[in-house]
Parts: C-alpha cells; sequence; structure tokens
C-alpha cells in the first residue's frame, strides 16, 4: 500500500531539498529519471513500513493516519539521502523505525481517522398557531 506521495515528502522537506535530492541520485538526470528515484525511495519506504505494520493489521489498512504518513516520509528521505544523510535525517529514521516497532509489538497503535457525516437537518418542531 502506498502510503505518501512525492507531494507529501515536498511539503514536509520542500521543493529544493527534494529536487537536490532526486538530481544525487540520478547524476542531473531528466525530470522523469529524478521522480522515478522518488518513486522508488517512496516504494522501498512503504515496503518497509508494511513489513511491520503487517504484524499487527490487515492490510491493505482502512485508511492512512497522519502519524504514519510522517513515518513514512521520514523513511523515504532517509532513502533519498541514500549514504549520505545527516544526522537529523538518520535520527529520523531511527525514531520512525522505531515507532513502527512498538506498533509492532502493541506499545504503540495506528488511529485511523474517522469519517464524520455531515449532521441531517431535523426539522424544527415549532407550533403555530393561528387565530381566527
Amino acid at each position: 500500500m502506498k502510503y505518501i506521495e512525492r507531494d507529501d515528502l515536498i511539503d514536509r522537506f520542500g521543493e529544493h531539498e527534494i529536487s537536490d535530492l532526486e538530481r544525487n541520485i540520478t547524476k542531473s538526470g531528466t525530470d522523469e529519471q529524478n521522480i522515478a528515484a522518488t518513486e522508488s525511495a517512496i516504494s522501498d519506504a512503504c515496503g518497509e513500513v508494511d513489513s511491520y505494520i503487517a504484524t499487527r493489521y490487515p492490510l491493505p489498512i482502512p485508511s492512512i493516519p497522519e502519524q504514519l504518513k510522517l513515518k513514512t516520509c521520514d523513511i523515504a528521505r532517509y532513502r533519498l539521502h541514500k549514504d549520505q544523510a545527516t544526522e537529523e535525517v538518520e535520527k529520523r529514521y531511527k525514531e520512525a523505525i522505531s515507532w513502527l516497532k512498538d506498533v509492532s509489538m502493541k506499545k504503540a497503535v495506528l488511529i485511523f481517522p474517522v469519517d464524520t457525516p455531515e449532521p441531517v437537518p431535523t426539522p424544527s418542531s415549532t407550533t403555530t398557531i393561528f387565530v381566527v
């Protein structure tokens, strides 16, 4: 299951960083190659996430909690850095893996967003009396 899109990475880390990481992987390839590099990192990250949550939840999960999106973004970003991850990127990756381990061992849970239906307007029960 795909938990994030390229736009999620851009929203969290900025267009500049993601573009730089893509170019670093593809060595200044085409836009198509750059995007393919990010899609590959996202796919790898989602596979890694699945390996932890599948021990606890049936896949595909019904919806994607924001916390899971955040952790998947951190993993994908780490993958985009290849072997040149900064200390901060590596720290966030390790925190994501630690949290996923907690989820798999029932020390943490996924809280799925619940769609709340729009309230249905109820007719008013006002009584009007007419005097003739």
